[in-house]
């Protein structure tokens, strides 16, 4: 990666930035990429473009971000222990949906079945009509 520095009379100098560093940059700035790249003197897309050709930089980058959802969690557990309910009714919503804390109705469905029964109803094959539902969901339109 290429970082640029001026020089006191405005001439641009560009380095290469040693692996290390550019970790180091994204362990401080918590695995944020423009932080990081501007305390290092180059452009974000520089940064990930290193990222997507290095198996370090990538798990250094995924580190820093994995390090700071830890710090996030326990922060949020911090605040359920004092008793803040915005962290608490957060928890319930999100962790508790499987014990039933949750706004909005979840259906489950068999769409097989539903499938099936159009395309009876309809003189479809119902492989054939599920596969064209998964198309359409997926965009493929």
């Amino acid at each position: 990666m290429t970082g640029t520095r001026r020089t006191s009379d405005g001439q641009r100098h560009y380095r290469k930035v040693p692996t290390a560093e550019l970790v180091d940059a994204l362990a401080a700035h918590h695995g944020l990429i423009g932080p990081a790249a501007e305390s290092l003197g180059c452009a974000p897309l520089t940064i990930r473009r290193r990222a997507a050709a290095s198996p370090a930089i990538a798990a250094a980058l995924a580190e820093a971000r994995e390090r700071t959802i830890d710090l996030a969690e326990q922060r949020l557990y911090d605040a359920i222990d004092r008793g803040e309910l915005q962290a608490v009714m957060f928890v319930l919503k999100t962790l508790g949906k499987g014990r039933g804390y949750s706004e909005k109705l979840e259906l489950v469905t068999d769409a097989r079945q539903h499938a099936e029964r159009i395309a009876a109803a309809e003189g479809l094959d119902a492989n054939e009509l599920i596969r064209e539902a998964e198309r359409i969901a997926n965009g493929q339109r």
